[in-house]
This record gives C-alpha cells, sequence and structure tokens, in this order.
C-alpha cells in the first residue's frame, strides 16, 4: 500500500517537473501551488496512518 502511494507520488512529481520546465512562464504559481498540493497530501497520509 505504501509503495503504491510512493509510485503514484513518484509519477506525479516526475508530471510536475515536466510540466514546470514546459512552462517556464507559470513555473514560479504553478510551483507554489504544486508544493502546497504536497504538503495537504502529506498531512492527508499522516492523519490516515495516524489512525
Amino acid at each position: 500500500m505504501v509503495m503504491c502511494l510512493r509510485d503514484a507520488f513518484n509519477r506525479a512529481k516526475s508530471i510536475s517537473y515536466k510540466v514546470i520546465s514546459v512552462c517556464p512562464t507559470s513555473s514560479h504559481s504553478s510551483d507554489s501551488s504544486w508544493r502546497e498540493g504536497i504538503r495537504d497530501f502529506l498531512n492527508m497520509r499522516k492523519s490516515k496512518l495516524g489512525k
């Protein structure tokens, strides 16, 4: 289960890097929102594991 999450997480991360490198003009705003999405994802996973 955790490995599946990690694979999906890494895949999304690599896709995000590609999108950011393809769109340099919007990289700053998308990067900050992407970081917030990661924080939300980690918090959600932490609360699920905590239960």
